[in-house]
């Protein structure tokens, strides 16, 4: 992992998007790009050449390049190489571009910004961006610790198909020397005997990289709640899912790894698999 892209408006949730983005880059060695992005009723694309035109603009741009130089200045991220960015546009379609232009490794960002506090996780940046991006997302609440980089909880079926989905969350483990716990969560609706399920985890391991793995089955009455319950009760280290691509599906449509990003006690690190 070389590129860390970490979003930002400043709000709380950002901001601990930040603290636990220094924690991952120190682990791994990479560098992080702070981005601010402008949002303008003007119809503008890009930071004007002459800012003295548009003092909203004017003003916008200050107030975020102060706004990033602080958290630039932020301890946390003592030795680790940052730069910073300003851009205009609509959030989710500019950071999805960047990560793609600068070729991040990982996009971590918070849950909810300064303008989407008080709303649910329908409709949010952070629900646009898990639907869009490339690489793997990495989503943060405002009180969420990162206690543990060395374990990772994957929630998964297990079924044929799910060891190559997750390759990049394998590959993210690898970097950061993680052991790999996984979940199946039994419902109801869908249940399944023990030994079908402990089949599923050694067909899988079988058929992964060479990590450290330990296993877990959790019983609930839906996936969503299974995964958050089961999270709540350990709430320790990263959750991660492999979700498939959900740009077709309308906001208020909420796959599984949405439902548990705005739920869970930990950050959760969401991979698109496309098939």
């Amino acid at each position: 992992m070389k590129r860390i892209l970490i979003p930002t408006d400043f709000s709380p949730c950002a901001k601990n998007a930040v603290k636990v983005g220094a924690s991952i880059a120190a682990a791994t060695g990479a560098e992080i790009l702070l981005l601010h992005v402008l949002y303008t009723t003007t119809g503008l694309e890009k930071i004007p050449a002459r800012l003295a035109d548009y003092p909203e603009v004017k003003s916008a741009v200050t107030k975020g390049k102060n706004s990033l130089k602080r958290e630039e200045e932020n301890p946390v991220l003592k030795n680790i190489t940052v730069s910073t960015a300003i851009e205009v546009g609509t959030a989710s379609q500019v950071i999805l571009f960047t990560a793609r232009k600068w070729r991040a490794d990982l996009i971590i960002m918070g849950s909810h910004g300064n303008e989407e506090t008080n709303h649910p996780f329908v409709g949010s940046t952070a629900q646009k961006i898990l639907r869009g991006a490339d690489v793997p997302v990495l989503c943060v609440q405002k009180n969420h610790t990162l206690k543990n980089i060395k374990k990772i909880t994957f929630a998964s079926n297990f079924e044929p198909g799910s060891e190559k989905a997750s390759v990049k969350l394998l590959e993210f483990a690898k970097t950061v020397n993680a052991s790999v716990h996984l979940l199946y969560v039994n419902t109801p609706l869908n249940f399944k005997d023990t030994r079908y399920i402990n089949e599923r985890f050694d067909w899988f391991v079988k058929n992964a990289d060479k990590l450290k793995f330990s296993r877990a089955i959790h019983c609930d009455y839906d996936v969503h709640s299974g995964i958050a319950n089961y999270l709540a009760d350990s709430n320790d280290g990263i959750a991660s899912l492999v979700t498939r691509t959900r740009n077709g599906l309308p906001s208020y449509t909420l796959g599984v790894a949405e439902s548990v990003v705005y739920r869970s006690p930990v950050p959760v690190l969401s991979i698109n698999y496309a098939k």
